[in-house]
């Protein structure tokens, strides 16, 4: 149940950030990006977020339950490898190959680091 419960919250999470998102879409200055940002801030965030909880729910207190619904269900719910994946072939498709390039190499290296920060911290 925390499983489903907090993923039910970080996928709506997603999604109001996706519909923000779009809604600047609709803003001429915003019209001509290409790179998939919503997801690519999403999986950053999420990264971080996991960490975190990883790091401090021993410290903490924090139950098996609580841990559960915060890295499982609400980072798994908020978090999306298939909408990454996705984009990253529509970028390849429609000829933007050095910014899938990018969009791949720059989430998986800063979401590495952003997992490590809250370890990072908590040792300084």
């Amino acid at each position: 149940m925390c499983v489903f419960v907090g993923g039910g919250i970080g996928s709506a999470i997603r999604y109001l950030i996706s519909v923000i998102w779009q809604h600047l879409l609709l803003n001429p200055q915003f019209s001509n990006i290409i790179f998939p940002w919503p997801t690519f801030i999403v999986n950053i965030i999420g990264c971080l977020l996991i960490g975190f909880f990883y790091n401090y729910s021993g410290r903490c207190g924090m139950t098996h339950e609580v841990q559960l619904l915060l890295t499982v269900g609400l980072c798994g719910g908020f978090t999306t490898f298939s909408t990454f994946s996705y984009e990253s072939i529509s970028l390849i498709h429609s000829g933007h190959v050095s910014m899938c390039l990018i969009y791949i190499v720059g989430s998986f290296l800063l979401g590495i680091v952003a997992a490590c920060i809250p370890n990072i911290i908590s040792h300084t």
